[in-house]
């Protein structure tokens, strides 16, 4: 008998050595446990949904001004003239709408390159280093991404040489 299946045959003697109180008990214990954490795992995403509806609750109410005066027309229009007290907001949802499926479309083929180059085809001395990078880019806030693309990619688009702000 090997050292592994003489514990495994100890442990399965020890189980069958509770009497059948005992595991009842056990059984009853872990029910409870079970309840509670569903109980506490419900309340978290019932808070969650209340979060989410005062949001909504609170974008409508702040968006009911604009709303009242320009109508549900303001989602669809595309004018903004100050002068004439005419606004519409639907080139600003566009772009947004826009910029977010470019940023898809470049960053979802780019992760999966990087993780599959990291589980598949990198070399082990290289993973570990390489994968903190990735990590720490991920800790960078958007805003600094969004200023680089900003002021270096803007300009060459432009034709103009990049500059150093300050």
């Amino acid at each position: 008998m090997t050292l592994a299946s003489a514990s495994a045959h100890d442990h399965l003697s020890s189980a069958s050595s509770l009497t059948e109180e005992q595991r009842m008990g056990i059984v009853q214990r872990q029910r409870w446990q079970d309840f509670f954490f569903h109980k506490i795992t419900m309340g978290f995403a019932l808070t969650v949904l209340l979060a989410l509806v005062g949001i909504i609750a609170s974008l409508t109410i702040k968006a009911w001004p604009a709303l009242q005066a320009f109508g549900f027309g303001f989602l669809t229009k595309v004018e903004w003239d100050i002068v004439n007290d005419d606004f519409g907001a639907a080139i600003a949802i566009f772009g947004t709408v826009i910029s977010a499926t470019i940023a898809l479309v470049i960053a979802v083929p780019l992760s999966f390159g990087i993780a599959l180059f990291l589980t598949e085809t990198c070399p082990v001395w290289l993973r570990r280093p390489l994968g903190v990078c990735v990590e720490l880019l991920a800790g960078v806030p958007s805003i600094i991404y969004g200023m680089f693309g900003l002021f270096i990619f803007a300009s060459l688009i432009c034709g103009l040489r990049p500059t150093a702000v300050g």
